[in-house]
């Protein structure tokens, strides 16, 4: 992993690439290296810089963010992308993951979000924030529409597998921490440590993980089992 991801910013609202470009330049581990306007200034930035990440409007003149996404995707596969849009169609949202996006996320979302999202996506190729629906995401996993990374086996402890495993079956903090018997600071650190190793802190990321490393699997009545 880079010591820092390089990040370009696509969007035609001005204020709003400012405003955003402001609230990531002094993130640790985060580069903005340019903003562009449309896809067309976008792909004439790329050839002069290597970027890791695309934050990607869909909705620009001159060029789309769909328009713009098909031919990233083409000519550098290696990038990662997430959307931010105000759109909230779920096929346009399903299209979006099928054509190569990596995220999805609204344009209301949390910075916090887009943050974790940014270090997710590079990570383990995707992102997904805690309300986005779950039956897309298993449709999305059982058609591998979901793009995700190739990467090197995560070795939890005991107690982080056992953690991260009523995680997946929706346990909160309080419900782990009686169920183990360990204090809810305990639980929170481990979850700090999983979510450390894995690249999200988010539980739906927790359990998209689960899925695609083997430990756990969706049943054909669309329970959550272990192996």
């Amino acid at each position: 992993m880079p010591n820092n991801l390089r990040i370009a910013i696509a969007d035609d609202h001005t204020i709003f690439r400012k405003t955003l470009s402001d609230s990531l330049i002094y993130e640790e581990g985060l580069n903005v290296v340019f903003n562009a306007a449309n896809g067309n200034e976008l792909l004439f930035e790329l050839k002069r810089h290597p970027i890791d990440v695309i934050i990607l409007d869909l909705d620009m003149p001159i060029m789309s963010g769909q328009d713009a996404l098909k031919l990233i995707k083409e000519k550098y596969p290696q990038i990662k992308i997430i959307v931010l849009s105000m759109h909230n169609d779920l096929q346009l949202i399903r299209n979006m993951f099928i054509e190569g996006t990596n995220c999805f996320l609204s344009k209301g979302c949390d910075i916090d979000d887009l943050i974790d999202a940014i270090h997710a996506v590079w990570k383990q190729g995707f992102y997904f924030t805690e309300d986005f629906p779950r039956e897309l995401i298993y449709s999305m996993l059982e058609a591998k529409e979901i793009q995700t990374c190739p990467s090197t086996a995560v070795k939890f402890t005991d107690r982080e597998l056992a953690i991260l495993k009523l995680v997946c079956k929706g346990e909160s903090r309080s419900e782990i921490s009686k169920k183990l018997n360990i204090s809810i600071r305990t639980v929170e650190n481990h979850r700090y440590n999983i979510s450390k190793k894995i690249g999200s802190s988010s539980s739906i990321n927790i359990l998209i993980y689960a899925l695609h490393s083997g430990i756990a699997k969706i049943s054909s009545d669309q329970e959550i089992v272990f192996n």
